[in-house]
């Protein structure tokens, strides 16, 4: 009886000790060896259950929008500085200051870490607002820039700005 209960223990300590929920999908992003090239591609893949999305250490010059719940940003290395997300969005080249940013986020869960996410509007020349706000430059993610209402929403992808206010 005594051993019977102390392996009923046991195997009840390990199943709680090693329960574990269902694995995350583990994609990479980098210039070359990875999955992906770019952050917003990565998230595009994700599964509707969310993805620990690694990234390489580099400068990745793009819009991104996580709109499903569970995703993770996490930069590979020690030094967050070496792992960039960054984009020169203004409020006069989109459709306002709400939709400038450089990182937009609904999905629930979200988590970024390892990584500096910027925006280097005014820093930098020829960057995509020194080409107007009407450009269709390399840097557009398509060849109409404007959201469901008309207005500009700079190189984002999905067809408009997340949480445009005017």
């Amino acid at each position: 009886m005594r051993l019977r209960l102390a392996i009923w223990v046991l195997m009840g300590l390990g199943g709680v000790a090693g329960a574990k929920g269902p694995a995350v999908k583990v994609l990479t992003v980098g210039a070359s060896g990875a999955e992906f090239t770019t952050i917003q591609a990565a998230v595009n893949a994700a599964p509707a259950a969310g993805a620990a999305i690694r990234i390489a250490p580099g400068v990745y010059r793009e819009v991104v929008h996580v709109d499903k719940p569970g995703i993770q940003l996490r930069g590979m290395g020690e030094d967050a500085a070496k792992v960039v997300l960054v984009y020169g969005n203004s409020a006069a080249s989109t459709c306002g200051t709400g939709c400038s940013a450089t990182l937009f986020v609904t999905g629930k869960d979200f988590f970024a870490g390892g990584m500096t996410i910027s925006n280097d509007y005014g820093r930098t020349a020829g960057g995509p607002d020194s080409r107007g706000p009407d450009s269709r430059g390399p840097d557009s993610r398509g060849p109409d820039r404007r959201g469901p209402d008309g207005r500009d929403c700079g190189a984002f992808a999905g067809g408009g700005c997340v949480g445009a206010g005017g």
